[in-house]
């Protein structure tokens, strides 16, 4: 589902935090409601698992797609 990336990342706590050597690859979709994404909150939780982003790309309509890895 379209903007259900940060649920997804939270309900996947025990791989971030156990998997040492992961990357993610995270397409952050616009909210319908507000027009706004949640690269924000998305970026502070993977900042709390030791991920850094890696590759971003914005396009036009403001979505991202990010390449995230953890580091050692």
């Amino acid at each position: 589902m379209e903007g259900a990336e940060y649920d997804v990342l939270k309900g996947a706590k025990n791989i971030l935090s156990k998997s040492k050597d992961i990357s993610l690859l995270i397409e952050i979709h616009n909210l319908i409601k507000h027009n706004t994404t949640l690269y924000e909150p998305i970026k502070e939780f993977l900042n709390s698992y030791n991920f850094k982003i890696e590759y971003e790309n914005v396009v036009d309509t403001g979505e991202r797609h990010i390449i995230a890895r953890k580091q050692q």
